[in-house]
């Protein structure tokens, strides 16, 4: 009895059709791989015209106009000693001279032709008691000129506040002393005595001047000559 066989074919190839099933599949992952490019291009694409769109479209700000710009002011260069320059219309303070020769310029001193400062001339800058009390609560200085006699001068010079500045001009004032203002300050003068012939060479005179807080006092006794109040003011002063 024989036994019946299955039937037989030819032997299939691996490479044949039955691995022809993964072809497809290769292709669609190259596929889907050019997409993603294709996106990510575009996407990147898109950004950059919206980024220069954008750009284009924003307004322009104004340039600032010559009204809006504020004006730059140079910083002041230090000057080369490093000091502070003096402000050119403020005064120089003027201070009591400390001596008696101080207070009178050579030439004055040359010309006058009578000794300074003796101890028998005790002729003060001022004769009014209240004014005298005035001085002599202050430091001040006092000169005179000549011994004692007939003829002789003395000054008086020192610094006051403007209370006591007040205070002398009323007190002149009272006194009928006659005042003006020349060389930069107040002078007052008082006549105590007048020579009828000579005037005020051969008389008794008092004057008296502020300015810039300094108040100058003479007592001249037949001693008015050489504008001596002015020579002071014009030494002490400068002008």
């Amino acid at each position: 009895m024989s036994t019946s066989l299955p039937p037989t074919g030819p032997a299939q190839d691996p490479n044949g059709p039955a691995g022809e099933g993964t072809a497809p599949a290769a292709r669609a992952k190259k596929t889907g791989l050019w997409v993603g490019i294709i996106v990510a291009a575009v996407v990147v694409i898109a950004l950059i015209v919206w980024a220069v769109v954008a750009k284009s479209a924003a307004p322009e700000e104004p340039a600032p106009s010559a009204s809006s710009i504020a004006p730059t002011t140079p910083a002041p260069s230090p000057s080369p000693t490093g000091e502070a320059s003096p402000s050119p219309s403020s005064a120089a303070p003027v201070a009591v001279p400390a001596t008696c020769e101080d207070l009178f310029s050579e030439d004055f001193k040359n010309k006058i032709g009578v000794p300074m400062n003796d101890p028998t001339n005790q002729l003060e800058g001022v004769e009014d008691p209240e004014l005298s009390a005035l001085l002599n609560s202050i430091p001040h200085l006092t000169c005179t000129w000549n011994s004692a006699g007939e003829s002789g001068a003395g000054t008086s010079i020192a610094q006051v506040n403007a209370e006591q500045q007040a205070v002398i001009m009323q007190r002149l004032n009272t006194l009928g002393a006659t005042c003006e203002e020349t060389r930069g300050g107040t002078l007052c003068e008082q006549v105590h005595y007048e020579d009828p012939e000579y005037g005020k060479k051969a008389g008794r005179v008092e004057t008296a001047f502020l300015r810039d807080g300094i108040w100058l006092s003479s007592v001249e006794v037949n001693f008015y000559r050489y504008d001596y109040t002015g020579e002071i003011i014009d030494h002490v002063f400068g002008s």
